[in-house]
């Protein structure tokens, strides 16, 4: 009697994957580790130069307490660091 499950019930053969292809591998790549120091060096320029106010390019200023400005230097290291995350892996 025939196999009711013969060679036509078979799964066709799966292509070797790539490396790129298996899993993200966690971390930046070189574009974003740069990019990621590059906002890391800004902040800290920014916290140690003056964090108690923004300053615009027409010369307006907006004062800040000095505790917002931390929480602002802080925010934009995070989402210069999320940014970085994603840019890799959109090349990945």
């Amino acid at each position: 009697m025939p196999d009711p499950e013969g060679p036509t019930s078979q799964q066709p053969a799966v292509p070797p994957e790539s490396m790129h292809s298996l899993r993200p591998r966690p971390g930046l790549d070189r574009l974003g580790l740069l990019q990621a120091i590059g906002g890391l060096l800004i902040a800290l320029i920014a916290l140690f130069s003056s964090y108690d106010h923004i300053s615009f390019f027409a010369g307006r200023t907006i004062p800040l307490q000095q505790q917002w400005g931390i929480s602002f230097i802080i925010a934009s290291v995070a989402t210069v660091l999320i940014d970085a995350q994603l840019a890799t892996r959109a090349r990945d």
